[in-house]
């Protein structure tokens, strides 16, 4: 045999042998990788699911024509200082263990628009009271109330009060927030958030300018 179709046979062979090898090695790596589930719609929640509330309200949410809200669920709002200690209920309510500050959430409302109504969800089942607080400040020390909403007497599990309001909003000048007050330790009396409607007026025609 010569030597040109001795080195051809070499190089087949090792040709052959670096093909086995290498579907050996990739249906190795295909055997190991993870089985993907199957994308579906989500299914009802079972026990234990934190975000699942077995008993939810039948409340609806009342709406405002022509309105743009803000919100702020019960679970996004902290407590103002460490001695407060802050717990949840599946569903997204919140409510104080311990301590006696309010639970603090910043609202980002756009600049210039209209405040027309403060509103505050929970649930009440409980005789104590609560109360949310609409407030900015002006960076120097001064807090103006803006709203105060307190619940009073039997209500419904789960319900809604609301303020109006007729204040225009300046990020230039103020920060506003919310501030909300529960009884400490009545797990019964929790906050679900709250909502600013705002409008926006004024004129958005073009500006055309003269060359």
């Amino acid at each position: 045999m010569s030597t040109k179709r001795i080195v051809a046979v070499v190089i087949l062979t090792n040709l052959v042998v670096l093909l086995v090898v290498g579907a050996f090695l990739w249906l190795s790596a295909g055997s190991a990788r993870p089985v993907l589930a199957q994308a579906g719609q989500p299914g009802p929640a079972g026990p234990g699911d934190e975000d699942h509330d077995p008993n939810p309200g039948s409340y609806t949410v009342p709406t405002l024509p022509d309105s743009s809200y803000v919100t702020v669920a019960g679970y996004a709002f902290t407590p103002r200082t460490f001695r407060t200690q802050l717990d949840f209920v599946p569903g997204g309510g919140a409510f104080i263990i311990t301590g006696t500050d309010p639970l603090v959430a910043s609202l980002p409302l756009p600049h210039g628009a209209t405040l027309t109504e403060f509103r505050f969800f929970y649930y009440d089942n409980s005789s104590a009271n609560a109360r949310a607080e609409l407030k900015r400040t002006n960076f120097q020390g001064t807090i103006d109330e803006l709203a105060s909403l307190s619940t009073s007497g039997a209500s419904p599990v789960f319900t809604s009060i609301a303020a109006a309001l007729n204040a225009s909003v300046n990020n230039a000048q103020y920060a506003y927030t919310v501030n909300v007050y529960l009884n400490p330790g009545d797990s019964n009396l929790r906050s679900y958030g709250i909502r600013v409607s705002y409008a926006i007026y004024g004129n958005f025609l073009p500006v055309i300018q003269k060359r």
